[in-house]
C-alpha cells in the first residue's frame, strides 16, 4: 500500500520525499531509479530547493548509492548521475557530509579502497563512529 501511494505521486515535495526515503527498501532497484530520475529531473536546480528539501534528497542519494554497492549494483550511469547531483548542493556545513559521501562512493565503486578508507578513518578520528558503523565498506 506504501509503495502504491509513493508510486502515484505527482508532485515531488518535502513530504513524499521524507516518505519515500523511510520506503525506498520496498522497492526493486527499476522503481527506484525510475523515481530518482523523476526527482532529478524536477530539482535539477537543487541549490534553488529549501533547505530541508536539500537535506532530504542528500540523504536518498547517499543511502541509494549504499544500497547500489551493497547489492553490487554497478550501473555507473546512475552512480554519476547522483554524485553529480550531491556535488551540486550548496557548499555549506550542512551539506559537506554529502558531499564527502559522493567522494567515498565514487572511491568504492571504483575499487579505490584505500582512498574511501581514509575517509571513514577521518569520520572515526573524530568521534562519528556510530556514522562508520552504517557505511558500506
Amino acid at each position: 500500500m506504501i509503495k502504491k501511494l509513493i508510486l502515484n505521486i505527482d508532485e515531488w515535495g518535502e513530504d513524499n520525499l521524507r516518505l519515500f526515503a523511510m520506503a525506498i527498501s520496498l522497492f526493486d532497484e527499476s522503481e527506484i531509479e525510475y523515481e530518482l530520475n523523476m526527482i532529478l529531473r524536477k530539482y535539477k536546480e537543487i541549490d534553488k530547493a529549501s533547505r530541508k528539501i536539500q537535506e532530504i534528497l542528500g540523504g536518498i542519494m547517499v543511502n541509494y548509492l549504499n544500497i547500489m554497492f551493497l547489492k553490487h549494483d554497478r550501473n555507473f550511469e546512475m552512480i554519476s548521475k547522483l554524485r553529480n547531483f550531491l556535488y551540486k548542493l550548496p557548499v555549506e556545513p550542512r551539506t559537506i557530509f554529502f558531499k564527502v559521501m559522493a567522494d567515498y562512493y565514487g572511491y568504492l565503486f571504483n575499487e579505490e579502497k584505500l582512498e574511501a578508507k581514509k575517509i571513514l578513518d577521518f569520520f572515526e578520528r573524530h568521534g562519528m563512529e556510530s556514522i562508520t558503523a552504517y557505511i558500506a565498506f
